[in-house]
Protein backbone atom coordinates (compact mmCIF):
# COMPACT_ATOMS: atom_id res chain seq x y z
CA UNK A 1 0.00 0.00 0.00
CA UNK A 2 2.81 2.36 0.92
CA UNK A 3 4.62 1.58 -2.33
CA UNK A 4 1.49 2.43 -4.33
CA UNK A 5 1.23 5.75 -2.46
CA UNK A 6 4.82 6.66 -3.40
CA UNK A 7 4.06 5.84 -7.03
CA UNK A 8 0.99 8.08 -6.95
CA UNK A 9 2.99 10.94 -5.39
CA UNK A 10 5.73 10.52 -8.01
CA UNK A 11 3.23 10.56 -10.88
CA UNK A 12 1.47 13.61 -9.43
CA UNK A 13 4.80 15.40 -9.03
CA UNK A 14 5.76 14.54 -12.62
CA UNK A 15 2.44 15.92 -13.87
CA UNK A 16 3.01 19.17 -11.97
CA UNK A 17 6.55 19.48 -13.34
CA UNK A 18 5.21 19.08 -16.87
CA UNK A 19 2.10 21.23 -16.33
CA UNK A 20 3.76 24.63 -17.09
CA UNK A 21 4.49 23.35 -20.61
CA UNK A 22 0.85 22.28 -21.01
CA UNK A 23 -0.38 25.61 -19.65
CA UNK A 24 1.86 27.61 -21.96
CA UNK A 25 0.77 25.54 -24.97
CA UNK A 26 -2.90 25.94 -24.00
CA UNK A 27 -2.62 29.73 -23.67
CA UNK A 28 -0.25 30.50 -26.54
CA UNK A 29 -0.57 27.50 -28.87
CA UNK A 30 -3.25 29.24 -30.94
CA UNK A 31 -3.86 32.96 -31.39
CA UNK A 32 -7.64 32.46 -31.55
CA UNK A 33 -7.59 30.42 -28.32
CA UNK A 34 -5.39 33.04 -26.62
CA UNK A 35 -7.92 35.79 -27.42
CA UNK A 36 -10.78 33.53 -26.25
CA UNK A 37 -9.00 32.84 -22.94
CA UNK A 38 -8.14 36.44 -22.03
CA UNK A 39 -11.67 37.51 -22.93
CA UNK A 40 -13.07 35.14 -20.30
CA UNK A 41 -14.00 35.80 -16.69
CA UNK A 42 -11.61 35.84 -13.72
CA UNK A 43 -9.05 34.32 -13.41
CA UNK A 44 -8.75 33.53 -17.15
CA UNK A 45 -8.73 37.20 -18.17
CA UNK A 46 -5.44 37.61 -16.28
CA UNK A 47 -3.67 34.81 -18.16
CA UNK A 48 -2.37 37.32 -20.71
CA UNK A 49 -0.27 38.93 -17.96
CA UNK A 50 3.41 37.96 -17.94
CA UNK A 51 3.84 38.17 -14.12
CA UNK A 52 0.69 36.07 -13.53
CA UNK A 53 1.95 33.38 -15.87
CA UNK A 54 5.42 33.49 -14.30
CA UNK A 55 4.07 33.00 -10.76
CA UNK A 56 1.70 30.26 -11.94
CA UNK A 57 4.39 28.32 -13.80
CA UNK A 58 6.91 28.73 -10.98
CA UNK A 59 4.40 27.53 -8.36
CA UNK A 60 3.43 24.44 -10.35
CA UNK A 61 7.06 23.61 -11.13
CA UNK A 62 8.19 24.03 -7.52
CA UNK A 63 5.37 21.84 -6.19
CA UNK A 64 6.17 19.19 -8.80
CA UNK A 65 9.89 19.19 -7.99
CA UNK A 66 9.19 18.78 -4.27
CA UNK A 67 6.78 15.85 -4.75
CA UNK A 68 9.06 14.16 -7.30
CA UNK A 69 12.15 14.58 -5.11
CA UNK A 70 10.64 13.08 -1.95
CA UNK A 71 9.23 10.07 -3.82
CA UNK A 72 12.03 9.48 -6.35
CA UNK A 73 13.95 6.80 -4.42
CA UNK A 74 10.76 4.89 -3.59
CA UNK A 75 9.66 4.09 -7.16
CA UNK A 76 11.14 1.57 -9.56
CA UNK A 77 13.31 2.63 -12.49
CA UNK A 78 10.82 1.50 -15.14
CA UNK A 79 8.23 3.99 -13.96
CA UNK A 80 10.88 6.72 -13.97
CA UNK A 81 11.86 5.92 -17.56
CA UNK A 82 8.25 5.69 -18.69
CA UNK A 83 7.33 9.08 -17.20
CA UNK A 84 10.45 10.70 -18.67
CA UNK A 85 9.73 9.35 -22.16
CA UNK A 86 6.08 10.47 -22.04
CA UNK A 87 7.03 13.97 -20.87
CA UNK A 88 9.68 14.39 -23.58
CA UNK A 89 7.31 13.10 -26.25
CA UNK A 90 4.49 15.45 -25.24
CA UNK A 91 6.87 18.43 -25.06
CA UNK A 92 7.97 17.67 -28.63
CA UNK A 93 4.40 17.32 -29.92
CA UNK A 94 3.23 20.54 -28.28
CA UNK A 95 6.28 22.46 -29.44
CA UNK A 96 5.64 21.44 -33.04
CA UNK A 97 1.95 22.28 -32.72
CA UNK A 98 2.64 25.68 -31.19
CA UNK A 99 5.25 26.52 -33.81
CA UNK A 100 3.23 25.43 -36.79
CA UNK A 101 -0.17 26.94 -36.00
CA UNK A 102 0.17 29.45 -33.21
CA UNK A 103 3.01 31.81 -34.09
CA UNK A 104 2.27 35.48 -34.47
CA UNK A 105 3.76 35.38 -37.97
CA UNK A 106 1.31 32.67 -38.98
CA UNK A 107 -1.70 34.50 -37.58
CA UNK A 108 -0.77 37.76 -39.31
CA UNK A 109 -0.21 35.84 -42.54
CA UNK A 110 -3.72 34.39 -42.30
CA UNK A 111 -5.24 37.77 -41.51
CA UNK A 112 -3.57 39.59 -44.39
CA UNK A 113 -3.53 36.63 -46.79
CA UNK A 114 0.18 36.97 -47.47
CA UNK A 115 3.02 34.62 -46.61
CA UNK A 116 5.27 35.98 -43.85
CA UNK A 117 8.27 33.69 -43.18
CA UNK A 118 8.15 32.19 -39.70
CA UNK A 119 11.83 32.98 -39.15
CA UNK A 120 11.29 36.74 -39.31
CA UNK A 121 11.64 38.50 -35.98
CA UNK A 122 8.89 41.02 -35.28
CA UNK A 123 8.03 43.63 -32.69
CA UNK A 124 4.70 42.66 -31.21
CA UNK A 125 2.34 43.73 -28.44
CA UNK A 126 -1.24 42.81 -27.62
CA UNK A 127 -3.46 44.64 -25.14
CA UNK A 128 -6.69 42.73 -25.81
CA UNK A 129 -8.43 41.69 -22.62
CA UNK A 130 -11.56 41.95 -20.52
CA UNK A 131 -14.96 40.42 -21.14
CA UNK A 132 -15.49 42.04 -24.56
CA UNK A 133 -11.94 41.59 -25.82
CA UNK A 134 -11.30 45.32 -26.17
CA UNK A 135 -7.79 46.43 -26.96
CA UNK A 136 -5.21 46.63 -29.70
CA UNK A 137 -2.62 44.47 -31.40
CA UNK A 138 0.47 45.99 -32.97
CA UNK A 139 3.26 44.38 -34.97
CA UNK A 140 6.25 45.72 -36.89
CA UNK A 141 7.83 43.34 -39.38
CA UNK A 142 10.97 43.94 -41.44
CA UNK A 143 10.31 42.26 -44.79
CA UNK A 144 13.94 41.74 -45.63
CA UNK A 145 15.73 38.54 -46.51
CA UNK A 146 14.93 35.14 -47.95
CA UNK A 147 11.28 34.31 -48.45
CA UNK A 148 9.89 37.85 -48.28
CA UNK A 149 9.77 38.51 -52.03
CA UNK A 150 6.45 36.72 -52.47
CA UNK A 151 4.80 38.69 -49.64
CA UNK A 152 5.99 41.99 -51.13
CA UNK A 153 4.67 41.04 -54.57
CA UNK A 154 1.27 40.14 -53.09
CA UNK A 155 1.14 43.48 -51.26
CA UNK A 156 1.95 45.47 -54.40
CA UNK A 157 -0.57 43.47 -56.42
CA UNK A 158 -3.56 43.41 -54.07
CA UNK A 159 -3.24 46.35 -51.66
CA UNK A 160 -4.06 50.00 -52.29
CA UNK A 161 -1.35 52.58 -52.86
CA UNK A 162 -0.88 55.37 -50.35
CA UNK A 163 -2.17 57.88 -49.35
CA UNK A 164 -4.78 56.50 -46.96
CA UNK A 165 -8.48 57.25 -47.30
CA UNK A 166 -9.80 60.23 -45.33
CA UNK A 167 -11.27 58.06 -42.55
CA UNK A 168 -8.11 56.03 -42.10
CA UNK A 169 -5.96 59.14 -42.19
CA UNK A 170 -8.02 60.53 -39.28
CA UNK A 171 -7.56 57.24 -37.41
CA UNK A 172 -3.82 57.18 -38.00
CA UNK A 173 -2.89 60.84 -37.64
CA UNK A 174 -5.90 62.61 -36.13
CA UNK A 175 -7.22 65.93 -37.46
CA UNK A 176 -10.35 68.00 -38.00
CA UNK A 177 -13.40 67.30 -40.15
CA UNK A 178 -16.77 69.05 -40.08
CA UNK A 179 -15.68 70.95 -36.95
CA UNK A 180 -15.04 67.64 -35.15
CA UNK A 181 -11.57 66.86 -33.81
CA UNK A 182 -10.34 63.28 -34.18
CA UNK A 183 -7.67 62.45 -31.61
CA UNK A 184 -6.96 58.74 -32.22
CA UNK A 185 -3.46 59.27 -33.72
CA UNK A 186 -2.41 55.61 -33.95
CA UNK A 187 0.77 56.65 -35.74
CA UNK A 188 2.00 58.46 -32.66
CA UNK A 189 0.77 55.76 -30.27
CA UNK A 190 2.61 52.96 -32.09
CA UNK A 191 5.52 55.12 -33.31
CA UNK A 192 4.69 54.61 -36.98
CA UNK A 193 6.36 57.22 -39.21
CA UNK A 194 4.44 59.10 -41.89
CA UNK A 195 4.78 56.86 -44.95
CA UNK A 196 4.62 58.44 -48.38
CA UNK A 197 5.69 55.56 -50.63
CA UNK A 198 3.84 52.35 -49.87
CA UNK A 199 0.60 50.40 -49.69
CA UNK A 200 -2.23 49.78 -47.25
CA UNK A 201 -4.94 47.24 -46.50
CA UNK A 202 -8.05 47.80 -44.38
CA UNK A 203 -10.23 44.95 -43.09
CA UNK A 204 -13.52 45.80 -41.38
CA UNK A 205 -14.29 43.02 -38.88
CA UNK A 206 -17.36 44.72 -37.40
CA UNK A 207 -20.50 42.54 -37.17
CA UNK A 208 -22.48 45.14 -39.13
CA UNK A 209 -19.97 45.40 -41.94
CA UNK A 210 -21.35 44.85 -45.44
CA UNK A 211 -18.02 45.16 -47.27
CA UNK A 212 -15.01 44.09 -45.23
CA UNK A 213 -12.64 46.23 -47.28
CA UNK A 214 -14.66 49.46 -47.16
CA UNK A 215 -14.01 52.04 -44.40
CA UNK A 216 -16.95 54.32 -45.29
CA UNK A 217 -18.91 53.45 -42.12
CA UNK A 218 -15.90 53.43 -39.80
CA UNK A 219 -17.14 56.39 -37.72
CA UNK A 220 -20.86 55.62 -38.07
CA UNK A 221 -20.93 52.95 -35.33
CA UNK A 222 -20.58 52.79 -31.58
CA UNK A 223 -17.53 50.56 -31.69
CA UNK A 224 -14.45 49.69 -33.76
CA UNK A 225 -13.42 46.25 -34.98
CA UNK A 226 -10.89 46.53 -37.75
CA UNK A 227 -7.44 45.56 -39.01
CA UNK A 228 -5.13 48.02 -40.75
CA UNK A 229 -1.81 47.17 -42.37
CA UNK A 230 0.70 49.63 -43.83
CA UNK A 231 3.71 48.72 -45.93
CA UNK A 232 6.62 51.15 -46.18
CA UNK A 233 8.14 50.42 -49.60
CA UNK A 234 11.25 52.52 -48.92
CA UNK A 235 12.15 50.76 -45.66
CA UNK A 236 10.56 47.36 -46.42
CA UNK A 237 8.66 47.49 -43.13
CA UNK A 238 5.13 46.17 -42.57
CA UNK A 239 3.06 47.70 -39.77
CA UNK A 240 0.06 45.72 -38.53
CA UNK A 241 -2.74 47.02 -36.29
CA UNK A 242 -5.85 45.35 -34.88
CA UNK A 243 -8.23 47.57 -32.93
CA UNK A 244 -11.34 46.48 -31.02
CA UNK A 245 -13.63 48.46 -28.73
Amino acid sequence: MKRILWHVIFCLGSILVFSPVVMYWFIHGSYERYIWIINGSFPFNSFGSGPVQLYLYAGLLLAGIILTAISFKHVNKYLKYAVLIIILLMIFIMSVSCYSSGSVNTQISKSLKIEIPAALIIEYEDSHGGFHGDGGTYAKIKLDGKGTEKAILEIKKNWKSLPLSENLSLIMYGGMRDNIEYIYNFADKFKIPHIENGYWLFIDRHSKSINNYDDTDLFNRNSFNFTLALYDADENILYYIEFDT
